[in-house]
């Protein structure tokens, strides 16, 4: 079977945000920055690095990519990643 759709339909189809990509960069809009926590608690995903790279990637939107130190709920210090626009930083 032949595929009618044009190279640009199918550029158009390919940029198409998923539900969650979608969610990810409507939070980002909404909020400064987004960590994992925000991301599963907020959006419903434990994908975040994945979406963001996609994003990034697949949409090339310019995402920051901000390490973060903390202390978990046991008084251990951890370490994980906070995801910003990068025009907000502009």
């Amino acid at each position: 079977m032949k595929n009618n759709s044009s190279p640009r339909a199918e550029e158009q189809h390919e940029k198409k945000l998923s539900a969650q990509q979608q969610r990810v960069l409507s939070y980002l809009h909404q909020h400064d920055t987004i960590t994992p926590n925000a991301a599963y608690e907020e959006v419903g995903t434990l994908k975040l690095s994945t979406i963001i790279s996609e994003l990034r990637r697949i949409h090339g939107i310019d995402i920051l990519k901000i390490p973060v130190q903390s202390i978990n709920r046991y008084g251990e210090p951890v370490r994980f990643m906070s995801y910003s626009l990068k025009y907000r930083h502009d």
